[in-house]
């Protein structure tokens, strides 16, 4: 039974789907049209102690949104050392997956597609075609999907209006453009 979105009812008693701590890595492709704004598609993946089964626990997000540069017009107005830093804001629809090893011997965890992201982030063009970013991103993911054991596929239908998770996450970027001239 479920107590409470993010916690599963255990006999040896509740257990958290909070992750820290592990390798996260991104994957972030888009195409940018004038400056103004980018139709985005990014690929998340956090996970830990992934070479021992018993302990296995891991988070996968893809959303594809807009991302909208507000200070693109008005960059040339700025200050010339200002003019290479690029704010953002990001808002993307996707899908979500969260397993967890709780007990040691089978993997459960929950997945869902309608997540929502929204992000802001702030880059600085290091060269023309390289830029080194900040992000930050919420991340509200209601679970209509509880995965029983994720090796075998099983799964199960359940309330996505009473299970859900939230992720904030920041992260370090490294981005590189590539461009047709005219």
């Amino acid at each position: 039974a479920f107590e409470q979105p993010g916690r599963f009812h255990n006999p040896a008693g509740p257990w958290s789907t909070e992750l820290s701590g592990g390798l996260s890595t991104q994957f972030r492709m888009g195409f940018n049209i004038e400056g103004y704004a980018a139709l985005e598609a990014m690929a998340q993946a956090h996970a830990s102690n992934l070479s021992d089964e018993s302990r296995r626990n891991w988070a996968a997000h893809w959303h594809l949104g807009p991302r909208i540069y507000p200070l693109w017009h008005w960059r040339a107005e700025l200050p010339e050392k200002l003019q290479r830093l690029e704010p953002s804001i990001f808002f993307g629809w996707g899908g979500s997956w969260q397993v967890y090893n709780p007990n040691g011997n089978s993997e459960i965890g929950w997945s869902g597609l309608g997540t929502f992201r929204f992000g802001l982030g702030l880059e600085y063009f290091v060269l023309s075609y390289m830029k080194l970013g900040l992000d930050y991103y919420h991340v509200s993911a209601p679970y209509d999907t509880f995965i029983f054991n994720f090796s075998d596929g099983i799964t199960g239908g359940v309330d996505s209006d009473r299970v859900g998770a939230s992720f904030n996450q920041v992260l370090l970027t490294m981005n590189f453009h590539f461009g047709v001239e005219d």
